[in-house]
């Protein structure tokens, strides 16, 4: 597990206050009418909460799903704060998302922020979407948010010799001003496993009442798969599902060259529901 998974704290500085795909998973659901909702890869609750802010209002009951119990207490931590009647609809487990199944049928299963690119090898993905198949009722819907692989990123590790590019993409301050979070990332790419071996270097600052700056370093490496469109289409359509739709961003823009999300729903076979 990526040293970040233990630190939620430092993962929600890094993700920041940008709300744009909150904003698109709420309006999903209402899109969808989807009233039973499962998170895999749920983490620190970035997510799984604000969808439970609406969890009363619109009859929702919520699982979140992950495998660091870091991040799961700091999602139980969070739903603590939600109003009242919004707390006994939110459930968080602990497993593991490619054995994961639900008691009973749902409507809508996501998978937020390239959680799936965790997931390496073939039989894993066919694991999870069969997983997830088996979780939905006829009609639900499976929706897969990842980034859009960059090729020109990956250009100089596969050049001869390989080169490896440090690039600043994360800088992030807490809204008291206390906190600073900068991220630098390299990329090594093998084109032939489509495997991306990440390596992220944090340096978090943190300003005393004294003035004194304190700094804190540290690396999180992780392995990646990079998916390409065809290859998540086929993943659904082996998994029996309908690909319904496929998009480039948080507002349902069309899937292009250079769309920076890479965003696809797929339907299991059964009634026709609101779209």
């Amino acid at each position: 597990m990526a040293t970040i998974y233990t630190r939620p704290e430092e993962y929600d500085l890094e993700h920041g206050e940008g709300e744009e795909d909150i904003t698109f998973y709420r309006r999903l659901i209402q899109r969808f009418d989807a009233h039973t909702i499962v998170e895999l890869g749920c983490g620190s609750g970035r997510i799984t909460v604000p969808l439970a802010e609406m969890a009363e209002e619109h009859d929702l009951h919520i699982t979140g799903v992950d495998l660091s119990e870091e991040m799961l207490g700091e999602a139980r931590q969070k739903v603590t704060q939600l109003p009242t009647g919004c707390r006994p609809r939110v459930q968080l487990v602990l497993e593991d998302i490619r054995r994961f199944q639900t008691a009973a049928p749902v409507d809508l299963v996501i998978v937020p922020c390239s959680t799936l690119a965790h997931v390496l090898e073939l039989d894993e993905q066919l694991a999870v979407w069969r997983s997830v198949a088996r979780s939905l009722r006829p009609g639900g819907r499976f929706v897969v948010d990842l980034t859009m692989p960059t090729l020109a990123a990956f250009a100089d590790s596969m050049a001869t010799p390989p080169r490896v590019l440090v690039e600043m993409d994360v800088d992030q301050e807490s809204g008291d001003g206390v906190h600073r979070l900068i991220r630098y990332k390299t990329t090594r790419y093998e084109a032939h496993r489509q495997r991306a071996h990440v390596r992220f270097l944090y340096d978090r600052f943190e300003t005393r009442p004294d003035d004194e700056a304190r700094a804190q370093r540290y690396v999180s490496d992780f392995e990646s798969h990079v998916y390409f469109p065809r290859e998540l289409e086929l993943l659904f359509l082996h998994t029996g599902f309908e690909v319904e739709h496929r998009w480039g961003g948080y507002r349902g823009e069309p899937l292009r060259p250079h769309s920076r999300a890479l965003i696809m729903v797929g339907r299991t076979p059964g009634p026709a529901s609101p779209r």
